[in-house]
């Protein structure tokens, strides 16, 4: 008779909780590691017992499928073993790199043929995790560049000494001298990228691995442990990311290839690591950013020589924020907008833009580019469409949202109440409406009350050139159904004072508004940069709209009053809901403050 069985995958046991049930996890023996890759080295170059610096000089062929499809098998097993050192294992020594497999694994990534490089960077990926491990595959990597440039005309030693060179440290040091101030495994990347630009998969694995070294990085400068040689790392990789085209490779497979979403979710978690780098400054070298709008960020050394003084003082003093050159870069900001729109459904895509977005957004210099771009306006629509088990995405996009608010002409004001009024009728959660209120704060903050009284703030003029002047406003005080349109009318020209007659000098407005006089401005309501003359101007009519938007349209004093009025009636006993309530109710009585 069948019976149900339940099959888990859980070491625990039977019972989890029962100490002697617990299943400790092993290292594999050193014997088996040792054995699974000789016969990878058999594979690869014929000889079990192969010497050492064998990465750069595996040629396979392209019809020799049964080698390849050996070779990535092998590999699977290497990709486990690297996964638990990475995690599990991470402060034990490496078998891996005891037995050499991380030479086997860059020759595996050297070898020309896609598939088998696309596996062999997915063992790459974790191996850059364990410190040994990580250590071994930047020495082989080095050597493999050692040896292309040697075989390519730039030094006069032939490829047999190089091989039969034994001298290790000083194989060491000219390595070191060859791959100076350059990340050597960003530098193979960006050539794989470049001769492989139309495999998507090779292509993932490959912004995967850029990645991982950036995060890898991150996560030495977060723990404290070796912190000048994390900074040193950090050096060669902005060093590399101005030298080499690998942005512009990365943008270039993320445009190419919009609907493949691992390519996609890589590229973002690139792009949000590089953000995260420190900003360093280097007084000894000039960095020009060459081509913004491609997102190349190369250096052009030769530049700074040709430059003036000033030029010269600026470029030394030039910080390296990654964050900005992001915000800054054309193409870059496209493909991150592209991949959110074709990508909604992936979580951790939309985590990694909105935390590229908030990056950059908290550099001043960079809200006038991204305001241009439309990120502002894909923020406030994620704060919108955020769910209530997203409380990170929410806070992300409020954060966005609240950086931009200085710079919103009136119009984007109003959409930003509106979306604001509706996440508070619907969505009363506490943390929610935390954000929302500090966001109305915000906005309150920026308008200027002062900026007209309120008979002006009712009277919008509507000019036409043959009609007369039409009053928006009645007796009442309230707007004119007439012309609800006054607001962006045409503004009328005013004449010179130097070419009124004296007897006309006391003319009334109407005798004077003639139709060849009026002309076709941008209204003033639009947001202008403070260096245009119509700033006052355009900012206090934007004000007062904004003002009367709030009191007629959204009713937002009586809105947060109501809020307020709820929220300090409720008998909380949680002591962090108490605290919670207690900065809504203070954040409502600033928003009431203002009115």
């Amino acid at each position: 008779m069948p019976q149900e069985v339940i099959i888990g995958t859980s070491d625990a046991g039977e019972y989890p909780d029962d100490p002697s049930q617990e299943v400790k996890q092993e290292m594999p023996a050193l014997s088996a590691v040792e054995a699974h890759v000789q016969r990878l080295r058999y594979d690869l170059c014929g000889d079990c017992h192969a010497k050492g610096r064998y990465a750069s000089r595996v040629r396979i062929p392209a019809s020799d499928l049964t080698r390849i499809g050996s070779l990535i098998d092998l590999l699977d097993q290497l990709q486990y073993w690297a996964i638990e050192e990475a995690t599990t294992f991470v402060e034990e020594p490496s078998r891996l790199a005891e037995t050499e497999a991380p030479e086997a694994v860059v020759a595996c990534v050297c070898s020309g043929r896609p598939q088998l490089m696309t596996q062999a960077l997915s063992v790459v990926q974790p191996m850059l995790h364990h410190p040994q491990t990580a250590f071994e595959v930047r020495r082989v990597v080095r050597q493999v560049i050692r040896y292309r440039r040697r075989a390519s005309g730039k030094t006069t030693k032939s490829r047999e000494e190089d091989a039969e060179d034994d001298d290790a440290a000083d194989e060491w040091s000219q390595a070191a001298e060859d791959c100076a101030g350059c990340d050597p495994l960003l530098t193979l990347l960006a050539e794989i990228m470049a001769s492989h630009a139309g495999v998507a998969p090779l292509l993932s694995q490959v912004v995967g691995t850029a990645a991982a070294v950036v995060q890898v990085v991150l996560c030495d400068l977060a723990q404290g442990e070796a912190y000048e040689t994390a900074l040193h790392r950090v050096q060669d990789i902005v060093d590399t990311l101005y030298e080499t085209p690998l942005v512009l490779h990365i943008e270039t497979a993320m445009r190419r290839f919009a609907e493949v979403a691992q390519l996609q979710l890589n590229g973002v978690r690139f792009f949000a690591a590089m953000v995260d780098l420190p900003t360093l400054t280097d007084n000894s070298q000039e960095f020009v950013l060459v081509s913004t709008a491609a997102a190349s960020a190369t250096r052009a050394r030769d530049e700074g020589a040709k430059s003036t003084k000033a030029e010269e003082h600026v470029e030394e003093s030039l910080p390296l924020c990654m964050a900005d050159v992001v915000a800054h870069s054309d193409g870059v900001l496209v493909v991150l907008q592209r991949a959110m729109q074709h990508h909604r459904q992936l979580l951790a895509l939309c985590r990694g833009v909105l935390h590229i977005w908030k990056r950059c957004a908290q550099l001043p210099s960079s809200r006038l580019s991204l305001l241009r771009h439309g990120v502002y306006g894909a923020a406030l629509r994620q704060l919108g469409e955020a769910g209530p088990y997203t409380a990170d995405v929410f806070g992300t996009a409020a954060e966005i949202v609240g950086c931009f608010i200085p710079l919103l002409d009136a119009l984007q004001r109003r959409s930003l109440l509106l979306t604001l009024r509706g996440i508070l009728q619907r969505r009363p959660q506490l943390d929610v409406v935390e954000l929302v209120l500090a966001l109305l704060v915000a906005v309150l903050t920026v308008v200027n009350r002062g900026s007209g009284t309120e008979k002006d703030l009712h009277r919008p003029v509507h000019r036409h050139g043959d009609e007369k002047v039409l009053e928006g406003a009645s007796s009442s005080g309230r707007p004119s159904m007439r012309d609800p349109y006054a607001m962006y009318a045409m503004c009328p020209l005013p004449p010179p004072s130097s070419s009124l007659p004296p007897p006309h000098a006391n003319a009334t407005a109407e005798s004077t508004v003639t139709p060849r006089q009026c002309c076709l401005q941008l209204s003033p309501l639009l947001w202008q940069p403070p260096s245009s003359p119509a700033c006052r101007t355009g900012s206090c009519a934007a004000d007062r709209d904004t003002w009367r938007f709030m009191l007629e349209n959204c009713a937002i004093p009586q809105f947060v009053s109501g809020l307020r009025g709820y929220f300090a009636a409720c008998e909380v006993v949680d002591e962090e809901d108490a605290e919670a309530v207690q900065r809504v109710c203070a954040l409502a009585d600033a928003v009431l403050s203002h009115f």
